[in-house]
């Protein structure tokens, strides 16, 4: 009841910040270049997840909230307005492999990316999408899977040259899928972080093709640990050092579409800024590798800030927001022993950051601007799940393998203008 009185709360103080802006239609402003000032509330802890483990996507719909989460494998489901956990996703036949993005589709369908394999056996099985019909009850919610897509797979004799260097031929499958964004015509963009790729689909979501490959968005050595600062069991937190298992910083992470400028939006945890490349570029018929040269920082470097960004979302169901929402992944010195969330605006490159937290934010790596309650308003939502990468043993070498996930797990809300 103290979760839903606090969540209340902060949809109510939001949404005043924005109410002198109600209006009845989402068409683009004539004047994109305006900028909102920075007001925001949050996080809240809109849900908590009894079990401790690490969200590595999330999407919500106006009903339900869905985490997906690779260890163990499954798709939580919680009632959006009161936070009540009700379960998970009903798995596919074959079982859940290690779910890493989950998103809801402008049809209603619930996707849900699925790696297959743990990290250290990536290039050995296809990854899969999963399409879910999701229905909300008052009981909880019922859901059917109703189409499975096999996306292509990495030849082994292109292994090699994933790890190799530039000039780089394209790829022709993909080596490890690692999130995705939904297109406003259904189509999914799916980021392989090894090879720096970006993937598209078409409509249907039948064919999948490499629209994008660039060295910009290729992993980097990790030369020392990341010294941050993580929730600790019972509350507070506490040091951690995380060393990742596979010695380097991931490649391209998050991708989202930008109405306002007509652009595909890009994270990589291994540069120093978010990429923009014109969408009519990203998926012409022109081979992927020669448009790298295409691609544009969305601003200059801000170290503690725009560095070491994985999550990335843009606001699908407001098209005059201007910005890319995302989260910095690290509580370190950098950022002050904070988690850091933050915007850039897609147009004259500001940086606002939104929130600082070490509560409800922890390594989060999965970012999502979701259904707004109240549509009309100039207020985005925008969830994060809590990742506590530095807790999985999947990804911290140091933990030898033990996992130290802390629970409970929650999905943290910030409302902001625009």
């Amino acid at each position: 009841m103290q979760r839903l009185r606090l969540f209340l709360f902060a949809l109510v103080l939001a949404c005043a910040l924005g109410a002198l802006a109600c209006v009845s239609d989402v068409s683009p402003d004539p004047d994109l270049r305006k900028e909102s000032a920075a007001l925001s509330v949050g996080p809240v802890a809109a849900v908590e997840f009894p079990d401790g483990f690490g969200i590595h996507g999330i999407d919500a719909t106006s009903h339900l909230w869905f985490a997906a989460v690779a260890l163990p494998p499954s798709v939580h489901v919680a009632r959006r307005l009161t936070g009540t956990v009700l379960g998970t996703l009903p798995p596919p036949p074959e079982g859940f492999g290690a779910p890493v993005a989950v998103r809801v589709a402008p049809d209603g369908r619930v996707l849900v990316l699925d790696g297959v394999v743990a990290p250290q056996a990536a290039g050995t099985a296809p990854a899969k999408l999963f399409e879910y019909v999701v229905t909300p009850t008052w009981s909880g919610f019922t859901a059917t899977l109703v189409a499975t897509r096999v996306l292509p797979l990495i030849p082994f004799s292109e292994i090699p040259l994933a790890f190799g260097p530039e000039p780089l031929p394209p790829f022709s499958g993909i080596f490890f899928p690692i999130m995705m964004t939904v297109l406003p015509d259904g189509a999914v963009a799916i980021s392989d972080t090894v090879t720096g790729a970006i993937w598209l689909s078409n409509a249907a979501r039948t064919t999948y093709h490499n629209a994008l490959q660039a060295p910009q968005l290729r992993p980097l050595p990790q030369l020392s640990p990341i010294l941050g600062k993580g929730r600790a069991p019972g509350g507070g937190t506490r040091d951690y050092a995380l060393q990742l298992t596979t010695g380097a910083y991931p490649g391209v992470f998050g991708v989202a579409y930008l109405a306002a400028t007509d652009e595909l939006t890009i994270a990589n945890p291994s540069g120093p800024v978010l990429w923009g490349i014109s969408y009519a570029t990203f998926a012409s018929s022109a081979s992927p590798t020669s448009k790298a040269a295409s691609l544009r920082p969305l601003s200059a470097p801000a170290f503690g800030v725009t560095d070491l960004v994985a999550g990335i979302d843009t606001n699908r169901w407001d098209a005059r927001d201007p910005w890319v929402y995302f989260q910095r992944v690290a509580a370190d010195a950098a950022a002050d022993h904070k988690n850091v969330m933050a915007r850039v605006h897609g147009i004259t490159g500001a940086v606002e950051v939104l929130a600082r937290d070490s509560c409800v934010f922890d390594f989060d790596v999965a970012v999502s601007v979701v259904q707004p309650l109240l549509p009309g308003l100039r207020l985005a939502t925008i969830g994060s799940g809590v990742g506590q990468e530095e807790n999985n043993p999947s990804v911290n070498a140091i933990l030898g393998g033990v996992g130290t996930f802390v629970a409970p797990t929650p999905i943290g809300v910030v409302f902001a203008n625009f």
